[in-house]
């Protein structure tokens, strides 16, 4: 230790006399016997005890300060993985939990016992701990450490942002999602979502291209579906996809409409990142089909203020429920639907607090009691005038327009072109809302169509009982070709599923040597 990195530079007659006599570190200074440095002029005691003590200070600090770095060193041997994690591995494992890393059901139970639920927090264990606790053994250890590290090598392998360009989003869904799965299953996914080309594939339509039965489709489809969801690697991928896709919904719509939104919104949201790339459209909605069936996972974070209604913030959710509880007042002593501008002013007086139009308009929409008209008026729903413009009406309008039996895809389309200011409207609820109301709406034709009932048109009979039908009234053999082109123009049946019925159903119909068929009797 030289005598130059102790604080006693300040007695300079003392270092004099170091320089003098040759001492250059704290060891040769220790040699020096206290008569001798007293003798020195304007050097006593207190200046030695001084001395004494910065030497005896330094020397502890190092010595401190080795057995630190040694004791860490040991400890860090001892973690779960045998070290510590780096801070770009910190980075990388943010938020990643136990759960969606390890497979073995054993492993993850014994992080829960010990309290651990990220993956970071289960590194800091030790392998004594992890050993000691219930169920545990080596095998389990084995397991955990394999896991762990395999994840931080894949994450590293990854870019550190996902590009939500057409290319990163079919790279993520092909190589880190369905790349575990039989080649079988992954075939069957992809015509059934739809995977690139947005036409999706019925069970029919697949069952008739593989040569097996519908129902051995849909057990495949549902064995594919079980199989990612029980994996690792591909979950924490959909995960890290899904907090993406959160981040800009919400960033979009909290500077759209203010801090307010609906669910419906934020899957929009997600539509609208790439218009005209639909990789985007068909991997969110596979995606959130498999692993997210009974919630939103765009909505976590938010305030709930309803059944599909989520507020930013706490103070759009106290705006929005004053606001919501203001209209009826405000709309009865008007008596008819206001314009957004025109009410901001008397809501902001009822509530106190100043509002924009614009939010005013998001929750005149979103309101349980209240809702926008043909001209973007806030009304209540009671009033019949503005009945008239409910979902039910307006598909009823629509697929009137079209005058012809049309598939729910096409009403659909039909209503964001006729009712702009609700646009877009979801093919989902659509579907839903005219299978829900066959006093309106009757099915015909092929699975999706509708009709109207005022049109008289019955309901479509089952491809089996029209098949029977057919050849009841032929009274013989019908060829095949001829039963296929009479279902596909009466009703516009499915050439596939026609022919897979005369295939399957061999209780009912009979194959002859020369193709035709003809009832089993």
């Amino acid at each position: 230790m030289p005598i130059r990195s102790l604080d006693v530079a300040r007695f300079k007659t003392l270092m004099a006399a170091f320089r003098k006599w040759g001492v250059k570190t704290a060891a040769d200074a220790l040699r020096i016997r206290p008569k001798k440095l007293l003798k020195i002029r304007g050097v006593g005691k207190t200046k030695i005890n001084i001395l004494a003590g910065e030497i005896k200070k330094t020397a502890l600090g190092k010595i401190n300060a080795r057995h630190r770095k040694q004791s860490q060193e040991v400890s860090e041997i001892g973690l779960l993985l045998g070290r510590a994690l780096t801070g770009d591995e910190k980075q990388l494992l943010s938020g990643v939990s136990v759960e969606s890393v390890i497979d073995d059901t054993r492993t993850r139970g014994i992080f829960q016992g010990l309290g651990k639920r990220t993956i970071i927090s289960a590194t800091c264990v030790t392998r004594g701990q992890f050993l000691s606790a219930r169920n545990a053994g080596k095998n389990s250890l084995k397991k955990a450490i394999e896991s762990i590290e395999g994840i931080i090598k894949e994450l590293a392998r990854e870019e550190r942002v996902i590009q939500l360009s057409e290319e990163g989003i079919k790279r993520i869904v092909d190589e880190q999602i369905l790349s575990c799965l039989p080649e079988n299953q992954k075939v069957i996914l992809r015509d059934r979502y739809g995977l690139w080309d947005g036409v999706t594939e019925t069970l029919e339509d697949i069952s008739h291209k593989l040569g097996v039965t519908r129902a051995r489709v849909h057990q495949i489809q549902k064995n594919a579906e079980d199989s990612l969801r029980r994996m690792a690697m591909p979950r924490l991928f959909v995960d890290r996809l899904f907090g993406r896709f959160k981040v800009i919904a919400q960033e979009e719509l909290q500077k759209a409409y203010g801090g307010l939104a609906s669910l419906d919104d934020l899957e929009n949201a997600v539509f609208k990142i790439d218009k005209e790339a639909i990789a985007v459209d068909i991997a969110y909605s596979m995606l959130k089909s498999i692993f997210y069936p009974d919630k939103n996972p765009l909505a976590e974070g938010l305030i709930p203020c309803g059944d599909s209604v989520v507020a930013f913030d706490n103070e759009a959710r106290s705006k929005f429920e004053k606001i919501c509880g203001a209209f009826e007042l405000a709309l009865v002593a008007k008596g008819k639907p206001q314009s957004p501008e025109d009410l901001t002013p008397i809501i902001s007086r009822s509530i106190g607090a100043d509002i924009q139009p614009v939010f005013l308009r998001r929750c005149g929409e979103l309101c349980v009691k209240t809702g926008l008209d043909a001209t973007g008026k806030i009304g209540l729903k009671r009033w019949p005038h503005f009945n008239a413009r409910s979902l039910e009406q307006m598909m009823h309008m629509a697929l009137a327009e079209i005058g012809a039996p049309s598939h729910y895809s096409y009403i659909t389309a039909k209503m964001n072109v006729m009712f702009p200011h609700r646009a877009p409207f979801s093919e989902r609820s659509v579907h839903s809302r005219l299978s829900m109301h066959p006093d309106i709406f009757v099915w015909a034709g092929r699975r999706g169509t509708y009709a109207l009932v005022n049109w008289g048109i019955k309901q479509y009979p089952c491809i089996k009982d029209f098949l029977a039908q057919e050849l009841q009234q032929a009274g013989s053999p019908v060829p095949e070709e001829e039963l296929v082109s009479r279902g596909v123009a009466k009703y516009g049946y499915r050439e596939a599923s026609i022919r897979m019925t005369l295939a399957f159903q061999k209780r009912i119909f009979k194959k002859l040597p020369d193709g035709s068929y003809a009832l089993n009797r």
